[in-house]
């Protein structure tokens, strides 16, 4: 768990949106298409966030019915299930990108 003052923006968002300090980062990579579902150290990679709660998102949102699991050989893939979740998601963090562009750029940043 993040400490509250040590949380960025989207870790901020995540938690009020889903008490989850780190499934919109997983999901932002999975939507942005960032890594290879079948590679959690991808995931890892794109969003910075340990492997254990990188494991742990993705094991929720196959629990939620949002992922599919499956193994290949010693792999284990996921596929995202196409639903209005996704969608959700997506224009979050399309709203909270936008927001964010724009206060920086008010700041000159």
């Amino acid at each position: 768990m993040v400490d509250a003052t040590e949380r960025t923006p989207v870790q901020a968002l995540s938690k009020r949106a889903f008490n989850s300090d780190h499934r919109l980062s997983v999901v932002a990579a999975l939507l942005d298409r960032q890594c290879d579902l079948s590679d959690k150290q991808q995931i890892v990679a794109a969003t910075g966030v340990p492997s254990t709660s990188v494991y742990n998102e993705l094991m929720d949102l196959h629990a939620l019915g949002l992922l599919l699991r499956t193994r290949d050989g010693h792999r284990v893939v996921f596929t995202v299930v196409d639903g209005p979740f996704w969608t959700w998601c997506d224009t979050l963090l399309q709203q909270f990108r936008t927001s964010a562009s724009e206060t920086t750029a008010l700041r000159g940043n």
